[in-house]
């Protein structure tokens, strides 16, 4: 009899848990997405602008690109990306490589597919950081030409 259970445990394919992919979304604010076939399952607000982002917005359960298009819009609306803050840092996490590569690519599509007063750089490398520090010591040093250039 314990072979048998064994048998029929192992036929079960309700319990077999679904491919997720994790993407993190880094404007300042910072969002965390939980990705389940192509749907947003969970959203996560890293820090207190995403939090003032995502409040009282309704992610979870749409399509992956709506969510981002979504996050970009509310994002340039709210002041997060501008002139002034002008990349969209992200990475993404899956066991999946040809899911990876499907939301980085479709990612980088929503964003480069908008049109903006300025340019936008999308980076998967964290250059969001050094940009960011950049722009911090240039606005320190005004008169550097060195460090302006």
């Amino acid at each position: 009899m314990g072979a048998s259970l064994v048998a029929l445990a192992s036929c079960n394919t309700q319990n077999v848990e679904k491919e997720k992919s994790f993407v993190s979304l880094d404007i300042n604010p910072s969002v965390e997405l939980v990705v389940e076939d192509g749907r947003v399952t969970n959203v996560y607000a890293t820090n207190d602008d995403a939090k003032v982002l995502i409040y009282d917005e309704e992610l979870v359960g749409k399509k992956f690109e709506d969510v981002v298009n979504e996050l970009i819009d509310l994002s340039v609306e709210c002041g997060y990306l501008s002139a002034e803050n002008t990349v969209v840092d992200f990475t993404v996490s899956s066991d999946d490589e040809s899911e990876a590569s499907d939301l980085e690519a479709s990612l980088t599509a929503v964003v480069n597919g908008k049109e903006y007063d300025f340019d936008v750089t999308v980076s998967t490398s964290g250059v969001f950081s050094l940009l960011r520090e950049l722009e911090n010591i240039k606005a320190q040093y005004p008169n550097n030409e060195e460090i302006q250039e």
